[in-house]
């Protein structure tokens, strides 16, 4: 039997594992003060795993830091043979959930996430960590309901839910997205699987533009604010700022923009973050803020200008974007949020995404599951036909 610590608010804890599995060594850390403590392990964790920046220490300390208190902030780390092995970043609050209300332990992220896991090793060891650290969070009293959000298929979160089905608790799964992404083989370029029609296109309008002035890409690694102002502007003056579910960084509030100023600080530390623009003579025609390191380029924000959109610069700046990333040896280059149909030119590739939802097996994780996914609405409708029915009901019920 593994023996885990208190809880939330408790020290470090031991984990024994079975023989060959070694020794496991739990340790919360709470707000951005424990964040920082462990964030340069955390980093080298990313690089030998090639977690994405997406999971890093930059991009939860951005999150916490426009989007919620710091004091409710987990992060549950695991050792194993003396190293950082996972971390797994959590919240804790209240919410409802179909009315109920529900103690949440939840993944740090929220809609505007694009992707949440965990950073963990793999292997034997990997496995250790991942049952050791569902011991700890099952050993917790204080949630209702775990839920991990915009998970991807495959990756440590989804191996993690399987444990704790294997336990007994009720998990469910919302399809979320599916990200577009490009494999770059070795010697490829980036460009295999798109058409020669849309090749042709792209050769069109570069050289439509070219005849209009020169066209260069600028490259920006470490952006001060008003940069991203500018980034801002650029992306709302386009469709994203005026059309009814456009999604422009400036009509989602100031937290939007606070999460991006400190996302571009900090990954600008550790070499992450960088601006593109795509540029006809001195005019900006298309921009994009990523993030990137040595596996992959992740394309975070895009706009372009309109008034050039039969010239297709969003595309060119792609284009630009994954010529770059294959010359730099990046073996592959993620869209990261959801599938359009100007994406599909590009790759057919995709990474599905959901968000998870645990339940302990207690009554009312039961009543809770069965309120998120179905169970209790068609009970519920049992019960008031049975109740009003009369003989019609009954016989209706005691057929079902």
């Amino acid at each position: 039997m593994a023996s885990a610590a208190a809880g939330p608010a408790g020290g470090r804890g031991k984990v024994k594992r079975q023989p060959g599995g070694g020794e496991v060594v739990l340790q919360p850390w709470h707000g951005l003060e424990g964040l920082e403590e462990i964030a340069p392990e955390w980093e080298r964790l990313c690089e030998a795993t090639a977690a994405p920046p997406l999971l890093g220490p930059a991009w939860i300390r951005a999150h916490v830091s426009a989007y919620e208190r710091s004091d409710r902030l987990v992060l549950l780390t695991a050792r194993h043979a003396g190293g950082l092995a996972a971390v797994l970043p959590l919240v804790r609050g209240r919410a409802t959930l179909r009315g109920l209300p529900v103690r949440m332990l939840r993944g740090a992220g929220n809609r505007n996430t694009l992707r949440f896991d965990l950073t963990a090793v793999a292997g034997p060891a990997g496995e250790a960590v991942l049952d050791a650290l569902w011991q700890q969070v099952a050993a917790w009293q204080d949630w209702d309901c775990l839920q991990l959000p915009e998970t991807p298929a495959g990756g440590p979160a989804a191996q993690w839910v399987e444990i704790a089905t294997a336990a007994g608790y009720r998990v469910g799964r919302w399809a979320s997205k599916s990200v577009p992404y490009i494999a770059i083989g070795e010697g490829e370029t980036g460009m295999e699987q798109t058409s020669r029609d849309f090749r042709a296109h792209l050769r069109w309008a570069r050289r439509r533009l070219e005849a209009l002035a020169p066209l260069r890409l600028e490259t920006e690694k470490r952006p001060q604010p008003a940069a991203l102002e500018s980034f801002y502007q650029f992306e709302a003056a386009g469709w994203k700022g005026h059309a009814a579910d456009g999604q422009a960084l400036l009509r989602k509030g100031p937290e939007a923009r606070r999460f991006f100023h400190e996302l571009a600080e900090g990954a600008a530390a550790a070499d992450q973050f960088v601006v593109h623009r795509l540029c006809l003579g001195e005019q900006v025609i298309a921009s994009s803020l990523g993030l990137e390191d040595a596996h992959a380029y992740y394309l975070v924000k895009t706009s372009y200008d309109e008034q050039y959109a039969r010239y297709s610069p969003g595309h060119l700046l792609t284009e630009a974007l994954v010529h770059a990333a294959a010359g730099a040896g990046r073996r592959r280059f993620d869209f990261c949020g959801e599938a359009f149909a100007y994406e599909g030119r590009w790759t057919r590739e995709r990474l599905p995404h959901a968000f998870l939802f645990v339940f302990p097996p207690t009554t009312r994780g039961r009543l809770l599951y069965s309120a998120k996914f179905g169970g209790l609405d068609r009970w519920m409708r049992r019960c008031r036909e049975w109740r009003g029915g009369g003989t019609r009901g009954r016989s209706s019920a005691a057929a079902r």
